[in-house]
This record gives structure tokens, C-alpha cells and sequence, in this order.
């Protein structure tokens, strides 16, 4: 499973485990919800991902860094309480999630590192049949990666290695070009465990 199906997986676990969230939703936290939601539904919360930008590390194996940016998306009815609703949403699922447990999940914690609150958009959304209130809670997450493991080889160990030198003829006529003769050859063989 891809490290970012992972993280939303144990984001929704964390969000659903959280009583003061859960006093609010119920069980409606969803992750990638892409059908509209029913009226009945709000309030929910949504959790998708964005962009990830990743950079490399000088290793061997080489080591990717990814700023996984993660939105949480509280929605709500909008009535004359609708900032109100947003605020208590948004409050439970800072503290669910600003207290780094995701760091400590299992098969998440190998990866992170970080896991830092960005930004907070109130407004509007038609996530469901009608228009909702929205606040979008902005995450980055920072996690490593690395090459996967390279496919089992048909190839045997390398055992020697059988090396021709063809040097640069520097005669007044060679053109600085190696003349097709070799003027070294050697034979290596490699020590084997």
C-alpha cells in the first residue's frame, strides 16, 4: 500500500477514535469521498490528499523526502450557527491531530517525521447536494521513501571482469584517435563472499 493511502487510512482511524469529535460527527469522517453527500449527512468530516513534492537524499539506497499535503475538510449546515459549528469541528480535529499520535502509528511511524497544521480556509463548499459551510484544515506531512526493492535477478554474481585499453595514438598523423590495437589488457577477478 502507498505510504499516502497509509497516512489516510491512520488519519481517519485517529479522527474516528476521538471522542470530542466523534460527540460531533458521529461516524461520518470519510476518506476521498467522491459522491455527494445527502443533507442528513452534515456534519461530516472529508480527508484527501494534494500535492507532494518529494526531493532525494545523497544515499545509497537513495532516500526520497515528501511533503505530503493532506486537507481535512469539515463541512456543516449552513444556519445562523455555521462559524460556531465550523470553530468546534475544526478545534477537535486540531486536537486529534496536533497531538502527533499519527507519528507513533503503526506502519506509519518508520516514515514520518513530521506532521504540521499550514493553514485554516473558512467558507463554502458543494461537497454535498446543497451548498455547506466549509473549513479546510491544510496539513504537511513529511515522510521518507525509498527505492523499492529491485526485482530478483536471472543474472549470476559478477566473478571477473576482462578489461582492453586502447590508447590515443599521438602521432603526427593519428588525429588523437586510439589506433585499434590494445596496448593493455587485464583480467580481474572479484573476491566472492
Amino acid at each position: 500500500m502507498h505510504p499516502r493511502a497509509l497516512i489516510r487510512r491512520q488519519v481517519q482511524a485517529l479522527l474516528l477514535a476521538h471522542a470530542g469529535l466523534a460527540a460531533l460527527v458521529g461516524n461520518k469522517v470519510f476518506r476521498s469521498r467522491v459522491s455527494p453527500l445527502p443533507p442528513g449527512r452534515l456534519p461530516c468530516v472529508l480527508i484527501y490528499t494534494d500535492d507532494e513534492p518529494a526531493s532525494h537524499k545523497e544515499t545509497a539506497p537513495r532516500r526520497y523526502t515528501r511533503e505530503l499535503a493532506l486537507r481535512v475538510e469539515c463541512l456543516a449546515r449552513l444556519d445562523e450557527d455555521l462559524d460556531d459549528a465550523l470553530d468546534a469541528l475544526a478545534a477537535q480535529v486540531e486536537d486529534c491531530l496536533l497531538r502527533e499520535e499519527l507519528l507513533d502509528a503503526e506502519g506509519v511511524s518508520d516514515l514520518m517525521h513530521d506532521i504540521e497544521l499550514t493553514n485554516t480556509e473558512l467558507g463554502f463548499s458543494d461537497a454535498g447536494e446543497q451548498l455547506c459551510g466549509s473549513a479546510r484544515l491544510s496539513w504537511t506531512i513529511t515522510y521518507e521513501t525509498e527505492l523499492p526493492e529491485p526485482y530478483p535477478s536471472e543474472l549470476s554474481d559478477l566473478r571477473t571482469v576482462h578489461t582492453e585499453f586502447d590508447l590515443v595514438d599521438l602521432g603526427p598523423e593519428s588525429a588523437d584517435l586510439p589506433d585499434g590495437t590494445p596496448e593493455a589488457v587485464a583480467d580481474i577477478s572479484l573476491p566472492q563472499d
